[in-house]
Order: structure tokens, then sequence, then C-alpha cells
């Protein structure tokens, strides 16, 4: 107020007076008017005063930078020009706070506002405080004061990790994996900075790969997990208020770690003796077992494809599969064996498998072995037993002289077996038949002239299908003979014995009683037993398709067998000469005679 004025606050008003202006007369009543009138005004002044909010000296906006939701801030206002009087006060908060306290005072009257954070992200929020004092006529709406408060407003934020699958693994091996951190959080104005697996996290779009080292485990299940410490990197690494320590990141794993699985193979499957160039029909079901469980063992699959091997045996499809939950398969070996040569055959199929593929796995196999006797009719000390019965399919139409059918004797100790062959060479049979050739060793009374002077072992052949009148079709069968038996028996070369006519194949004739294995039984030519036909012998000549018709016979000196045209299953054998067989001779001596009979 400058000199020779004055102000006179009064409500909703000021005025200034202009003392000076007025006329000062030395009169007490004009004097004490103007006191009186001064007076007034002042009285007005501070009546107003104590009711208005105009005076705030603190009205700056409050920043609270970053804090934790739900943060608890303070807000403190005073007035400065207060009467002393007690005051009240409201206060309204905009979004993002609410609050929580307001404590008025006398005096200047200082409130002192709590509030709390109540959403993340940038804070842009303001507050009205109204004051209520007890006296004057009440609140002067257009004084109000408006403070306001900013910042950021973050949560904790959370980083978590996939789990870390190891799948299924090889024992042997080192295995290792990865996950990526990431975090949903939110951007920086709505989540805390945190730094993990030295990776700061202060976006959604932050993420971090962690690598778990390779290693080798236990066969078994695998699992298990790590812990990566969470830091915080607010306010220099001090954190923020209320922010609290973070829980590790926890990455877990997994996985199984496998031994290989074996597999115990079926039993070698045996075919027994089987004729050369004849068929074997094969039906055997073969087991074979594993064992381990789906977590500690591989899995493995088997194909499911018929395989054939190259004798003809097959293995029946099957998708075996092998994952702990069974522990034996099966297939069936089947098929038609047949071989070329002579010999034991040992053979079979394998199932093979590549299994999971796995890194250190392998692969795998199952082998379904046989094996066969081709050929061979082998004799002892004892002679040739049951054992050495030879068989063999051959089919309907069945052409012997492109594929022929044969057996031979062979000795494994001794025991007077010449090593005789016996082959089908032509010819052909109208219906499916099972050949059967059985062997066996000359007796003593055999090997002497009295007793029919043998020069070949015996074969018994039989299964030919015979028709009506017992006949069968026409073949034509050729057997080695021991051109040492023919000059030590008889005292002849085999030039000598042809021209005489006397070396030829024989069966074994049940002689005029019709019954074999009795005393008047003849080894005669074999043509000779014929159902029809002539015989006729051809001389010394390898056989030839020119040959082919019932009742011829020959010899082939230059290969020492001798071949005839027949059509009866018999007992066969090189013979120089007829001769009747005494079986009582045969009897003293201790060596009965076996499947010498006419079929």
């Amino acid at each position: 107020m400058s000199y020779g004025t004055m102000r006179v606050q009064a409500r909703g008003a000021t005025r200034f007076l202009d003392i000076r202006r007025l006329r000062m007369r030395p009169s007490w009543p004009c004097f004490a008017t103007l006191l009186a009138i001064a007076a007034i005004a002042v009285a007005s002044s501070l009546a107003t005063a104590k009711d208005k909010v105009a005076y705030w000296d603190n009205p700056a906006d409050l920043d609270l930078g970053r804090v934790i939701l739900n943060y608890v801030a303070q807000k403190v206002v005073d007035e400065t020009n207060g009467n002393g009087s007690a005051n009240s006060w409201d206060v309204s908060c905009g979004p993002g706070l609410s609050r929580i306290t307001t404590l008025g005072g006398t005096g200047n009257h200082i409130a002192t506002v709590t509030f709390r954070t109540t959403s993340t992200g940038l804070l842009s929020s303001s507050g009205t405080l109204y004051g209520t004092g007890s006296g004057g006529a009440g609140v002067d709406t257009s004084t109000d004061l408006t403070f306001t408060v900013g910042g950021t407003v973050v949560t904790p934020r959370l980083v978590t990790a996939d789990p870390i699958t190891l799948g299924r693994f090889m024992s042997s091996q080192a295995v290792g994996g990865s996950t990526i951190l990431s975090t949903a959080s939110g951007d920086d104005n709505n989540a805390t900075r945190i730094q993990v697996n030295g990776t700061a996290f202060n976006a959604n779009s932050v993420t971090s790969t962690y690598n778990l080292a390779a290693a080798t485990y236990a066969p078994g299940s695998v699992s298990g997990t790590l812990h990566l410490p969470v830091t915080t990197l607010e306010n220099g690494g001090a954190g923020l208020t209320g922010e609290g320590n973070y829980a590790d990141v926890v990455v877990a794993y997994s996985g199984a770690s496998l031994t290989k699985r074996s597999f115990t193979d079926p039993q070698t499957a045996d075919l027994g003796n089987v004729l050369l160039g004849a068929d074997k029909k094969v039906d055997r079901l073969m087991t074979f077992s594993t064992s381990g469980t789906h977590d500690t063992t591989t899995d493995v699959t088997f194909i499911n494809s018929l395989l054939t091997d190259p004798h003809g045996v097959t293995l029946s499809p099957d998708a075996s599969i092998f994952d702990g939950s069974n522990d034996v398969g099966s297939r069936t070996l089947g098929g038609t064996f047949r071989a070329t040569t002579y010999g034991q055959v040992t053979s079979g199929l394998a199932l093979t498998s590549t299994g999971e593929n796995l890194n250190g796995e392998g692969t795998y196999a199952v082998h379904f072995n046989y094996t066969a006797n081709v050929g061979l009719a082998t004799a002892g000390i004892g002679g040739f037993v049951d054992a050495n019965k030879l068989t063999g399919e051959v089919s309907a139409h069945h052409d012997f002289a492109s594929l022929p059918v044969s057996s031979k004797t062979q000795s494994s100790q001794g025991g007077g077996v010449l090593g005789t062959e016996a082959v089908l060479i032509d010819g052909s049979l109208a219906s499916n038949a099972t050949i059967v050739e059985q062997w066996r060793t000359r007796t003593i009374a055999e090997k002497a002239i009295s007793g029919g002077g043998l020069i070949s072992d015996i074969l018994d052949l039989s299964g030919l299908p015979k028709y009506g009148d017992g006949s069968t079709d026409a073949f034509v069968i050729q057997m080695s003979y021991d051109p040492g038996q023919l000059s030590g028996i008889w005292g002849l070369t085999e030039s000598d014995a042809v021209a005489q006519k006397r070396l030829y194949l024989a069966y074994l004739s049940p002689g005029a009683d019709g019954i074999p294995n009795t005393s008047d039984d003849l080894w005669t030519p074999a043509v000779s037993g014929n159902i029809g036909g002539t015989p006729n012998f051809i001389g010394d000549h390898a056989y030839d398709p020119a040959y082919f018709e019932l009742g011829n016979y020959g010899v082939d000196t230059a290969n020492h067998v001798v071949w005839a045209v027949v059509n009866h299953n018999s007992s066969l054998a090189a013979v120089p000469e007829p001769t009747v067989l005494s079986l009582l001779a045969v009897a003293l001596l201790g060596a009965a005679m076996i499947f010498v009979r006419r079929r």
C-alpha cells in the first residue's frame, strides 16, 4: 500500500481509499468518523480470510518418479493467511490415485493428503483440495486448490522359462537343451526393470536364451530344475520402495536316458532231411523275446513286410512294436524251401529296424534261422536210421528232366557205406506228391553173391502217387554203383558185366508169394516190376530223353551208373545178377531188412 492510500479488503473485492483527497479538518468528530470507516473495512477483511483457500504457498506438482503399484505418497499444503481457527479438508483424486486420509490443522492450516497409486503406467493425475472451515459462509470454489501428481507406476516384472525337453536319448550320449526366457508383464512404463541370465528385461519384446550344458545321465527318467537368480535394475540396483525380492526363474528339464533294447533270437528251426531238387513246405511259428521299459529302454518297431530268402523261405509280416508294453513277439517261418546243392544248409531271415534313430543307438535285428540237410543220408557205425529218411514235395507236372530230384549216402564213421546216389532224371507226375527216399546199407548176406552181391547202397523209394492198378506215372531213376564192389564180389570188369547183360538197376521183388521180406524175395531188373511196357536193354549208354519209354534200361560205365524207365515204388539197388535172398540167413547174421516191399 502506497503512502496516502489504504487497502480495504471486503468479501469479494478490494478497495483503495485516497486519504489525501479527503479534506482534513481539525475536527475530532470527522477524524473519529474516518477511524470508524477504516475499522469496519479491516474487520470485514479479517472475517472473510478464514474461509478462503486462495493463499496456499505450496501448490507445486508432485513427481513420484518410478514407484510400485499401491505405493503410498503424501502431498502437504498449507494456508499462510489462516486465522487460527480449526479447519477440515475435503480432497478428490483423479485416475490412478485413491485417497487414504486427509489431515487438517489450525494456524496456517497445514493439510497432509495421503494417497495410493491404483494402476500401472504413466501417472498424470490431479487432486482438488476443498477447504471446509468452521467459520464463515462456506467455500469459494473458484479459489479451490488443484494439485497434480506425476510419475511411472510399475509392478514387479515376471520372467518365465519354457521347460527344456531333452527327449529320449541314449545313456552313452551327452545331451543338452535350451529354453527361451520371456516376459509378459508389460513395457517399461508398466513393469519393473530386472536382470535374468545376464539380460535386462524392460519390455515384453525382450527374450533371452538359456542353454543347459550337455551331460550324461543314468538310464531311466530324467528330471530336474535349475534356478536363475533375478536382480532389480531399478534405482541403480537399490530397487524401488516396496519392490521386494524376486523369486528365481525356475527352468525345468526332463527326458529319458535309454539303453539299447536287446532281443533273444528264436530257436533255430530244423527243416529236417530234404531231397535235393524237391520242395519242403515250411510252417513254423517262431517266438522271440525282449525286456525293458519304455522309460529305460529304446522302442523298436520292426518292418511290416513279407521277407523271402534265396531258398524260398518267407517270414510273415507283422507290425511288431516293442515299447515296454509287451516283451514277446512271433513271426511265422513259411514259404517253400528248395536247395540246389547237397549239404547242410544254415540260413535264415532277419527282422531289422533302426529303432528310434537316436544318436548312438545303432540298428536292431532278430534272426529267424533254420537248418536243413539237403540230399545226404548219413550212416554211422550202426548204419542208417529213420532220421535219415529224406522227403520232398513235387508239384503236379514237375519236370524231373529240368529239375532232378536226388539224394545220396555218406558215412560219418565207416560202416560199409558206398556213397550211392539216386536221381530222378526224367518224367513227371500228374498230381502233387511227397517223395520219400529211405536208405540203408547192405547186410552181410547182401554183400555176398548168395545174398544178392549188391554193388550199391539200397534205396527204398516211395510216395509216388499210384493209379488203381498199382502203377505210377513213368519216370527215369538213375543209381550209381561202386566198380570196386563189382570186381571184388563178382570178379568182373564193367565191360564184361555189360557184355553179359548182368549190370543193371534191380528192384527187390516179393517173389512168387507176393509178400515182401520172405525167403523167395528176389533182386531182379527194375523194369520187370513195371505194370505194362516191355523190358529193353539199351546197353552201355548214358540216359538220353530219346530213351524215355517204359521198360527201357541201361548202364553208363563212363559215369558208373545204371538207369531204368519204371512206373512203381520199390526198393532199388545196382546188381549184376538176379539172386534169391535168404531172409533166414540174414536173420542169423543179425541184420534185419527194413522197408523192402513193393508199393
